[in-house]
């Protein structure tokens, strides 16, 4: 990371006119890919749809720091996403995050399509009082899956900075394995205390791009 500061980590619910599918993907996936080869301060974007209604969408950015977003909010790619968007969008809402951790595999991704990808997203509310013990068995189960499961390609974990019971835990894998299931339901044991509220969505991959190395441990 830059000295500047911490990155910008956020996530984007989206809903779209339903019979706009295909523009928006189309224009979405230039958007990503060119943000991707030319900005070096881009470090991760992912543009998904809930498997449930494909109108949903649920967009994941994160950048090295404010220059970085403002390189990439001045870019002739993102011009023509946001005029497409301004025709297709019904619904937004952006959450800013804190990164608590994210953890990416060493290589460079570059996927566009399903291509077999496990996508899940988490959002948690967690008891008042009870962050710091949250945090910790989050962070700790999510590192140690990482670690040990290596069909997990992407985590990131982030606290919302304007509530901060507010987290969001979102993965990439490349595929099913016991150990990923079996942490997650030793993690859902210990946490059931510390939350509230838990609600996870299945996603479908439609462009997802990283510049491949990041480790953020807070």
């Amino acid at each position: 990371m830059s000295e500047g500061g911490q990155p910008l980590f956020r996530l984007f619910k989206i809903k779209i006119d339903g019979d706009q599918q295909a523009r928006f993907a189309t224009v979405g996936r230039q958007n990503l890919l060119t943000s991707h080869a030319n900005e070096p301060g881009t470090l991760a974007m992912y543009s998904t749809r809930l498997l449930s209604d494909p109108s949903e969408k649920r967009v994941i950015e994160m950048y090295r720091d404010e220059a970085s977003y403002d390189v990439h909010a001045h870019s002739p790619q993102f011009a023509a996403f946001r005029s497409m968007a301004q025709d297709v969008v019904r619904e937004s809402k952006v959450i800013n995050l804190r990164p608590a951790l994210v953890l990416e595999r060493s290589e460079p991704l570059t996927a566009t399509g399903d291509a077999g990808y496990r996508l899940e997203l988490t959002e948690v509310t967690v008891k008042a009082d009870q962050g710091q013990p949250f945090k910790k068995l989050l962070v700790d189960s999510q590192r140690h899956l990482f670690k040990t499961e290596s069909e997990v390609l992407v985590t990131a974990v982030g606290q919302s900075m304007v509530d901060p019971q507010s987290w969001v835990i979102f993965r990439v894998s490349c595929g099913e394995a016991a150990t990923q299931a079996a942490v997650d339901q030793d993690y859902q044991r210990q946490v059931a205390n510390l939350v509230d509220h838990t609600e996870t969505v299945q996603l479908a991959a439609e462009t997802l791009v990283t510049q491949g190395g990041l480790s953020i441990i807070d």
